[in-house]
């Protein structure tokens, strides 16, 4: 029994603590400054894939052209 209630007072200081913090104008602008981290990291993640793809296309291109036998003879 001991522990049940020790675990329910942990439950209780938590969730008091979290609607303080949600009331408190601190919080949130600590949410607003989530949400705008995540869509600039989820924007910074999808350029950074399209544009590695196109990044190694490219490479692969050159290569192509750089490996490719000439009809010129080498001297």
């Amino acid at each position: 029994m001991e522990h049940s209630k020790k675990c329910q007072a942990i439950y209780i200081r938590i969730l008091t603590s979290f609607r303080s913090f949600v009331k408190d104008e601190d919080g949130q602008a600590l949410i607003e400054f989530l949400f705008l981290f995540l869509i600039m990291v989820s924007l910074s993640f999808l350029m950074v894939k399209n544009v590695g793809v196109n990044i190694g296309n490219r490479w692969v291109a050159l290569l192509k052209v750089i490996t490719n036998p000439t009809d010129s003879v080498i001297e």
